[in-house]
């Protein structure tokens, strides 16, 4: 769910971890974020990176970010359920949130409450439902945005555009083209460019074209399925939409000096 300046994410999965401690060494979009963050982790377990060292996280913990500084943060678990809002911090949406990481708890019945609103996510009015979220932190001591941001009016075309790059990221052992994304939407190569700074103005998103926005989705799904032991490096490769593994591996040196077999090394100390 996104408007201006606000972003709210429901990730789950089950038995691989989302490391944005490992992604941010690979995935070049994490490095421009610059959003004050809350999570809260629904379910499974995490960490933080603080100043004072690496904090574990489980089900209930709230930790508040200053995404400018970059710190390391990860969720993983069988389920793995966590809560993400994000936002600019502009005064309209909420106070800004810098600085250090801060950690506080909600009850076990908080999370069970906050589970089953989002499980009722895509069988409630979207309006209805985001003003129960509010409601809920609010009353929990939360930052919460102060105005929906299903209030301010994002145009249609910035709507399409999101929902035709989230069809793509889900498409990637398809090796998807820009060519055949302008023909879906109907528009040539060079207004779907556009669309990157539409997107960016719109939806914070912080990729700034095609290339770098495939690359990106690439690595953060390659890390997620690094993270399954069992899964074989020639499937990881396939799945995250590279032609061969010597070309992931190839591009998992280039972005960070480190193979893909390192990376999975470094999951398993994070999540063994």
């Amino acid at each position: 769910m996104r408007g201006r300046g606000f972003a709210l994410s429901w990730v789950w999965s089950m038995g691989l971890a989302t490391d944005w401690g490992v992604q941010s060494r690979l995935v070049e979009y994490i490095r421009r974020q610059t959003r004050c963050q809350l999570s809260i982790v629904l379910a499974g377990r995490g960490y933080v990176r603080c100043p004072a060292g690496v904090s574990l996280l489980r089900e209930g913990d709230v930790v508040e970010l200053d995404q400018r500084s970059h710190d390391d943060e990860g969720y993983g678990g069988s389920p793995s359920e966590v809560l993400v809002i994000e936002w600019d911090g502009d005064g309209q949406l909420g106070p800004e949130r810098r600085g250090a990481p801060r950690r506080s708890r909600v009850g076990l019945a908080d999370t069970a409450r906050l589970r089953a609103l989002m499980a009722r996510l895509s069988q409630t009015e979207p309006a209805a439902w985001f003003g129960e979220l509010v409601t809920t932190l609010r009353g929990l001591g939360l930052p919460a945005p102060r105005v929906s941001p299903l209030d301010a009016i994002v145009p249609p075309q910035a709507q399409r555009l999101y929902r035709a790059f989230g069809t793509t990221r889900s498409q990637l052992e398809r090796h998807p083209s820009m060519r055949e994304l302008s023909e879906e939407l109907g528009m040539s190569d060079r207004h779907l460019r556009r669309g990157f700074a539409l997107l960016e103005t719109e939806f914070g998103m912080t990729t700034p074209g095609w290339r770098d926005y495939l690359s990106d989705t690439r690595m953060s799904w390659a890390q997620q399925l690094l993270s399954v032991p069992e899964l074989p490096m020639s499937r990881v490769a396939t799945l995250s939409g590279f032609r061969s593994p010597v070309a992931f591996a190839h591009a998992f040196k280039a972005r960070s000096g480190m193979t893909p077999g390192d990376v999975a090394r470094t999951l398993r100390e994070h999540w063994r």
